[in-house]
């Protein structure tokens, strides 16, 4: 290149996504010379003291584009009775609100039941709303298993009404933003703090949709991988241990609830891995 100027390099910028260092604009643009590498610094330093890029944590040399873009929230516009009329395993909807854009987690060890709570979900919300289900767990083989043993319902129907990825890794991108997008599960063995990013993440991508989000947790725990972290987002949070289902988390109470639903307790029997039998609540 043979001189480097501002309106090049702001361009470069806008195109790109995440961060990116100095280096980085060096080999795509091809700046070899050292007047133009020095020019590049300074183009930078001004871009930062007019507030386009930033740097990322303090670190010099580091950068990210600003997001400077707000889009200002109306009460006026804003309608409190649309709640969405999801239909949750045992009736949770009967205690909690759910809004658009909301999130829900639901927490338990291996084999405690988060799969078949999920196909629970998924069941009694076909054709009611669009559904993707974001699966890092299942093949299609295993996946059919398990549906199939809900006998009021067929094959076909789960494949018309429910939009299913086996995906090891969910980006954001993989949300669709007016949908009840079911993550099942979310995996990250080590750095559990770091567990409320892709729920974050991924919550940004709403419109009209909702998300589900499954976390493992240690057996006989309270709290799932990530402690509060996972629960940051959460207006729903229920907490799955073999046989029983405890409410921790209930944002925005039902109409007529007068006192927390927190704490509610609901036993069970599962059946194949799906079915949810002898529900007794045994709580409130």
């Amino acid at each position: 290149m043979d001189k480097l100027t501002q309106e090049i390099v702001e361009e470069w910028i806008k195109e790109t996504s995440g961060t990116f260092t100095k280096r980085d604009i060096w080999e795509e643009l091809d700046i070899g010379s050292s007047a133009n590498k020095d020019n590049l610094r300074k183009i930078l330093q001004r871009l930062r003291e007019s507030k386009l890029i930033a740097y990322v944590n303090g670190r010099h040399g580091t950068y990210r584009l600003l997001d400077t873009e707000l889009e200002q929230m109306s009460l006026t516009r804003a309608n409190p009775k649309n709640v969405l009329p999801i239909k949750w395993p045992f009736e949770l909807e009967r205690y909690v609100k759910i809004f658009r854009k909301n999130v829900a987690v639901l927490f338990g060890s291996k084999d405690a039941g988060k799969t078949s709570f999920i196909l629970n979900l998924m069941r009694n919300n076909m054709g009611r709303f669009p559904i993707r289900y974001l699966n890092t767990d299942m093949g299609e083989e295993e996946l059919r298993v398990r549906v199939e043993r809900f006998e009021d319902t067929t094959i076909e129907q789960w494949d018309k009404n429910v939009e299913m990825y086996e995906k090891s890794i969910i980006l954001p991108e993989h949300i669709n933003p007016n949908a009840i997008n079911i993550v099942d599960f979310l995996e990250i063995h080590d750095e559990f703090y770091k567990i409320g990013k892709p729920i974050r993440d991924w919550a940004a991508m709403l419109n009209d949709g909702i998300l589900v989000v499954a976390v493992q947790k240690n057996p006989g725990a309270e709290l799932p991988l990530g402690k509060g972290r996972s629960l940051e987002k959460a207006k729903l949070a229920v907490n799955l241990d073999p046989g029983k289902i405890t409410l921790v988390v209930a944002k925005n109470w039902q109409e007529g609830i007068t006192s927390s639903p927190k704490g509610k307790m609901w036993s069970y029997k599962l059946i194949g891995g799906a079915k949810i039998v002898n529900i007794v609540e045994e709580y409130g």
